[in-house]
């Protein structure tokens, strides 16, 4: 396929992406987490640089049945072995029917970039992540309640985000 030209960069990457979900590789989990990298950092920065399609970052999150499974509670294990209940995604700025890809993909680029992620596990194998972001970084070392914004989601989840991530960027641009 050769390189990507720079006129349509963010789309042969995303292509690429989607075609790199579809394979059999040794570390799935960390593949996952790497593609979903790319796809919260790359499309960002066509946005902010206004050469992304604008649309993509308007979908209303919950009003998208393929992340229906972001609604609802879950309950992990923590480090200690402790059964802990959480709500898969909580927004405290604003009502979630109003949360969108835009403010999602900023908000879990904040969560990498300042650390605020946590692995789940269950019998000594990763099971999910939970993202946090804070409004500062203060409260974010203490990985307490008071999140502004926080995603869990299983491997599996992992999965189906990045794959609607990456069909609804490319149904976007065409």
């Amino acid at each position: 396929m050769g390189y990507p030209t720079i006129s349509q960069f963010d789309v042969v990457f995303i292509q690429r992406t989607r075609e790199n979900l579809q394979c059999n590789v040794t570390n799935n989990y960390t593949h996952l987490m790497n593609s979903l990298l790319g796809l919260i950092v790359l499309p960002r920065q066509y946005f902010e640089q206004g050469k992304a399609n604008k649309n993509f970052f308007k979908i209303k999150v919950l009003e998208s049945a393929e992340l229906n499974f972001l609604q609802g509670k879950t309950t992990y294990n923590d480090e200690f072995g402790a059964n802990i209940d959480i709500d898969k995604l909580v927004d405290n700025h604003r009502p979630l029917a109003n949360l969108t890809i835009g403010t999602l993909m900023a908000r879990l680029r904040n969560c990498i970039a300042h650390q605020s992620i946590r692995p789940t596990s269950e019998n000594g194998e990763w099971k999910g992540i939970i993202f946090r972001n804070y409004s500062s970084e203060k409260r974010s070392a203490k990985w307490e309640g008071n999140y502004d914004l926080q995603v869990y989601v299983t491997m599996k989840e992992l999965r189906k985000l990045c794959e609607f991530l990456t069909d609804n960027y490319l149904n976007s641009s065409n």
